[in-house]
């Protein structure tokens, strides 16, 4: 398919700064004010990229340009933002939160422990929005 405009997302190695092979990957829509996060939403011990667009749809894929199981999740509306991962109900794993355009806030829950979530959970990184990526996000 056209790999081209703004209906893609990029993920690169942060070893190498290469490309990962799955990448850049054709989304549904436009992404606009979104900000991807990355953390492993289905407990493979392998992250995915996760965002969302204007299309009602938060995606989840992984370095090969594979939705996660599961993924898409539908959202019945705008994404904007960046998707919050942590453990919001204190259970010992992870949930994801995004907000829609129209202000309503989604959350699903994840197989993945919270300890797992040590890439890039949310916006900035981690609460101090450091945008380090050697600092714990916690």
């Amino acid at each position: 398919g056209d790999q081209s405009g703004d209906t893609q997302l990029m993920a690169w190695s942060g070893w190498n700064h290469r490309p990962l092979p799955g990448f850049p990957h054709q989304t549904r829509d436009l992404g606009f004010f979104v900000t991807p996060a990355i953390a492993d939403v289905d407990a493979d011990g392998r992250n995915e990229v996760v965002a969302g667009h204007g299309v009602s749809l938060l995606d989840a894929v992984n370095a090969d340009g594979v939705d996660a199981p599961g993924w898409p999740k539908l959202t019945g509306g705008w994404v904007v933002g960046t998707p919050g991962f942590g453990d919001r109900d204190g259970n010992g794993t992870a949930e994801v939160a995004v907000v829609r355009r129209d202000g309503v806030l989604q959350v699903w829950n994840l197989p993945t422990k919270a300890s797992a979530l040590t890439e890039w959970p949310r916006f900035g990184h981690d609460g101090r929005n450091s945008a380090d990526r050697r600092t714990p996000p916690r």
